[in-house]
C-alpha cells in the first residue's frame, strides 16, 4: 500500500495523529552509514500492519528528516508472528 511521506513523517514524529488513524507498533535500528541512521518501523493501519524504512542525520550537523524527498512510499503488508528464542546465561 502506498502512503504520502508527509503522513508518514507525522507517524515518526507523533505529530497530530489520531490514535484510532494509525499507531506505531514497533521501531528499531536496522543500520547505521556514515552520515545516517536507518530506522524500521511497523505501524497498524485500518486493522493491518505495514512496515518502512526511513533514515535521520547521524549527528546534529546532518540535516535528513524522514522521507523528506518521497511523495508516495509503498510500505508492505506484514503481519505478526511469535518465535520462540534460545539464550544462554551465565549459571551463578
Amino acid at each position: 500500500m502506498k502512503f504520502r511521506g508527509e503522513w508518514l513523517r507525522r507517524l515518526v514524529w507523533h505529530e497530530s495523529m489520531d490514535e484510532s488513524e494509525a499507531k506505531i507498533v514497533h521501531t528499531e535500528i536496522c543500520d547505521t552509514t556514515r552520515w545516517s541512521i536507518v530506522h524500521r518501523i511497523v505501524f497498524e493501519f485500518n486493522q493491518k500492519f505495514y512496515e518502512s524504512y526511513y533514515s535521520v542525520g547521524a549527528t546534529e550537523n546532518q540535516d535528513e528528516s524522514p522521507y523528506e524527498f518521497e511523495d508516495e512510499v509503498d510500505c508492505p503488508e506484514v503481519e505478526p508472528v511469535e518465535k520462540t528464542v534460545v539464550v544462554y546465561e551465565r549459571m551463578t
